[in-house]
């Protein structure tokens, strides 16, 4: 199931929140068991099925990361368990905060790691925005970029975190 026809968005790598919590609950309100106790075996499953759907698109969607990995997928252009090649400055800057957290310098790696993630956004904000049938393949690569490089900076968050 296409998790964009289901809440009936276009297909983009950002989604609106708002829109989402609201197409979420307007789903649950209609596949809600109460509303299927005299229906067919078929109905009461399907509805079921799409509710477990939502709530699947419903965790991707709310999360920034996931929705972009989810439309990249969709796309073609990300695999389960791909070896992607980062650039090696941004492999560089990385080793030296690790370094730095090895050091304990725990707080300033927070706020350069803000830096970096807001440096990259904005790098790419205007294509992220943009509707899939507008994105060229250069604009997908530069997704697809992105995408590891935040979910690099977020592990390196949840490190700190432990």
């Amino acid at each position: 199931m296409n998790y964009y026809q289901l809440f009936e968005l276009a297909e983009s790598p950002l989604v609106n929140k708002r829109i989402i919590q609201s197409k979420y609950f307007e789903i649950q309100k209609k596949t809600h068991p109460d509303f299927y106790i005299n229906a067919s075996e078929f109905e009461q499953e399907e509805a079921m099925r799409v509710s477990s759907e939502a709530n699947k698109a419903f965790d991707i969607f709310m999360d920034e990361l996931k929705t972009i990995g989810y439309f990249l997928r969709q796309k073609g252009y990300l695999e389960d368990d791909e070896k992607y090649q980062l650039p090696s400055a941004f492999l560089m800057e990385m080793m030296e905060i690790n370094e730095r957290i090895d050091d304990g310098e725990i707080e300033n790696v927070r706020q350069e790691i803000n830096r970096i993630e807001t440096q990259l956004k904005q790098g790419v904000l205007n294509i992220l925005e943009k509707d899939s049938i507008l994105l060229e393949e250069t604009e997908y690569q530069q997704i697809k970029a992105y995408y590891y490089q935040k979910k690099y900076l977020e592990r390196i968050l949840v490190r700190l975190v432990d």
